[in-house]
């Protein structure tokens, strides 16, 4: 069986930056994250058995810890009241999120009204929402209304599927706004990765996707492989392959989410090159 697999596999960029900030400073027993630091269970279980715990509530440290802010970045009053605990704070937010809230920021004092792209309750939205009362969140998929001769600006969840991110934006000049401005903060691992994605499923009959279950692009990855009609496997381990799932297929690809360690994925590549 060919096994196809995708360029970019691995943590990307503000998954690997914030991970090895955190190992070059931590303090055993002292540090937490303020809820998972990536989506991957597989490296959080490692981290915490390294003396780095998760939390989810200041109460749960003391003065003199260190409070580790995850990629997907923190609510707005999370950094201020961990400050009054005396509590020290690591903040590790990706620098492309960081990025959106100053465009955002300068959108709304621009006089925009700002819709932004997004699954409700996903860390990285619920974070971007606290900062910005007045941004209104677009589940994908919604077409939202619009007052006729409104100035929108569009941003998006860095890990949405570009083909919907431009389908929003279509819908949304034919809907009578006097000016759209269209911001793609898609981030470029998420655009590498689905890009790759689509040219490996023209050259094969399944796709396997490496990634935790909690991961958002990397179930976006798994979402858009099934609605173009592969078979389609998520899994966090290889482990959860198994041989009989294969049979009969000639060409399989692989693919990965941003917080994915490299070396999951090329135990998934070993065991389906040795079928």
């Amino acid at each position: 069986m060919k096994v196809l697999v995708s360029p970019y596999i691995g943590f990307c960029y503000g998954v690997k930056k914030a991970i090895d900030t955190l190992l070059s400073s931590f303090c055993p027993g002292k540090t937490a994250t303020f809820g998972p630091l990536i989506h991957n269970p597989q490296v959080v279980s490692k981290l915490e058995k390294m003396g780095i715990r998760v939390v989810n509530s200041l109460s749960e440290l003391k003065e003199g810890d260190t409070l580790v802010i995850p990629a997907q970045g923190p609510k707005s009053w999370v950094l201020e009241e961990a400050l009054k605990k005396g509590i020290q704070v690591m903040d590790l937010t990706c620098p492309e999120l960081k990025k959106t809230r100053e465009m955002i920021s300068r959108s709304i004092l621009e006089g925009y009204q700002v819709l932004f792209l997004g699954d409700r309750g996903h860390s990285e939205v619920e974070s971007l929402l606290s900062y910005f009362p007045s941004v209104r969140l677009v589940s994908p998929g919604e077409t939202p209304r619009v007052p006729p001769g409104a100035r929108v600006a569009l941003f998006s969840q860095s890990t949405q599927d570009q083909f919907v991110l431009e389908k929003l934006a279509d819908f949304l000049k034919s809907s009578g706004v006097s000016e759209l401005q269209v911001f793609n903060t898609i981030c470029r691992a998420t655009r590498e990765r689905q890009a790759a994605l689509r040219e490996i499923l023209s050259q094969v009959e399944g796709l396997v996707v490496v990634g935790g279950k909690n991961s958002a692009n990397t179930r976006r990855l798994a979402s858009i492989s099934q609605k173009l009609g592969k078979k389609t496997w998520q899994v966090e381990v290889k482990e959860e392959l198994k041989r009989e799932d294969f049979e009969g297929l000639s060409a399989i690809g692989v693919v990965s989410g941003a917080s994915t360690p490299s070396e999951t994925v090329e135990e998934v590549v070993r065991f389906l090159r040795s079928l």
